[in-house]
């Protein structure tokens, strides 16, 4: 978006078969390195100087033969997620998520805590750039970083936000948010009464279990869905059956279970899904 003043990344293409020598002198370090037609963050890197880029890209490359790669500038910065819905004339923000990730040099997330607002000068950094990309009909999911006060864009989506994370917010909003896009796609105006996330009163944390080897999985607790003292509710849900083996991706395809909480305050949550870990065992071995 420089052609406009908004922001700057730098993003280089790696073609097929092609030497990083070719475009070495475009890159800046910290870096990202990952596959350019990719999902679920699968051999996204993070890469500190060109020799661990070279490195990178041989085992990627050793994994994907010569699809083609992009090397980005590694925005750095507190990550969220910005929700919104569209009619194609009003765009309507639902819902953001303070996202943290797992250790590099991968970014798989480990959890997600409810942000009701966002600071007016992140959100209008935010918008203007989204509203520039022609977002506008329908759900759009952006993921961002904040930086000195502005928002710099990851990546924009769109679509609602996946991992489950699409049935929680319906929940938490109390609104069908999957019957929402279908009725703007079908030309319908927003709905009356989307609420606003400021003035719902209400917070979610949701933290992802993770396997942190290879192997089976032996032991899980049951799935649960249960109303706490407090006004909290707490959800578990399965990502993988006992019994089921797998490698270590370094993704999202390592999830176990995720666990989530609504309730009235951001302690109340986080006690709910800090004990309710504390308190189960998930088991991975041979």
């Amino acid at each position: 978006m420089s052609y406009i003043g908004l922001d700057h990344v730098v993003s280089v293409e790696l073609g097929p078969g092609e030497d990083l020598s070719a475009i070495t002198a475009e890159l800046v370090f910290p870096a990202v390195v990952k596959p350019r037609e990719g999902v679920a963050s699968e051999d996204v890197l993070l890469v500190r100087d060109l020799d661990e880029l070279q490195a990178q890209v041989e085992r990627i490359r050793e994994r994907r033969g010569d699809a083609a790669l992009v090397i980005e500038e590694y925005l750095s910065g507190e990550l969220h997620t910005y929700e919104t819905l569209g009619d194609g004339h009003t765009l309507q923000h639902f819902g953001s998520w303070r996202t943290t990730l797992g250790d590099p040099p991968y970014f798989t997330e480990t959890s997600r805590d409810w942000v009701p607002a966002l600071p007016e000068e992140v959100e209008q950094s935010l918008l203007a750039q989204i509203k520039a990309l022609g977002v506008g009909l329908g759900a759009c999911h952006t993921e961002f970083v904040v930086d000195g006060g502005r928002a710099r864009i990851i990546e924009v989506n769109y679509r609602l936000i996946g991992d489950t994370m699409d049935l929680i917010c319906s929940e938490l909003l109390g609104v069908d948010i999957f019957a929402a896009v279908i009725r703007l796609h079908l030309g319908e105006p927003l709905p009356d009464g989307l609420p606003r996330p400021a003035e719902l009163g209400r917070q979610a944390r949701i933290h992802y279990v993770t396997a942190d080897r290879e192997g089976t999985l032996h032991e899980s607790p049951a799935e649960l869905s249960a109303d706490l003292p407090g006004g909290v509710r707490l959800g578990h849900r399965r990502l993988r059956d006992p019994g089921v083996s797998a490698p270590l991706h370094g993704t999202n395809r390592d999830y176990l279970s995720v666990v989530h909480a609504l309730g009235p305050s951001v302690e109340s949550v986080r006690t709910a899904v800090e004990d309710f870990i504390g308190s189960s065992r998930w088991s991975v071995g041979a």
